[in-house]
């Protein structure tokens, strides 16, 4: 059994490479391999929020939650993106996200087989 991270960078407008992360989890996990974390990175980061108008991000936000993987954002790199992490007052990470850092994803690699990115 094989173990994956998945690293997401590409902004949501970005249909195609989003589509293919997604479809890259469903692959992983139907052959039953582990995925040890999907973390994400610089413009994915706003797929983390809880407070948004788009209606296309807030149905991929959906489709990544349905996964039910392990979903990191990024909280550093997040807040240029407009993402406040807990435990500040105006917090606005999902539920069913989890905020991070790169330490946290460093510290993660020596658990997996696999870093593919998107």
């Amino acid at each position: 059994m094989a173990s994956y991270i998945l690293l997401v960078k590409s902004a949501p407008s970005e249909q195609e490479q989003m589509q293919q992360a997604l479809k890259r989890v469903h692959e992983i996990t139907s052959n039953q391999d582990s995925l040890v974390q999907v973390f994400f990175y610089g413009p994915s980061t706003v797929i983390a929020r809880n407070d948004h108008i788009d209606g296309a991000i807030q149905a991929l936000q959906q489709q990544w939650l349905n996964l039910k993987a392990p979903l990191v954002a990024c909280a550093t790199v997040g807040a240029h993106y407009g993402l406040v992490a807990p435990p500040e007052l105006n917090a606005n990470l999902a539920q069913g996200f989890e905020a991070g850092g790169l330490t946290e994803f460093m510290s993660r690699l020596v658990e997996a087989d696999h870093v593919e990115q998107f």
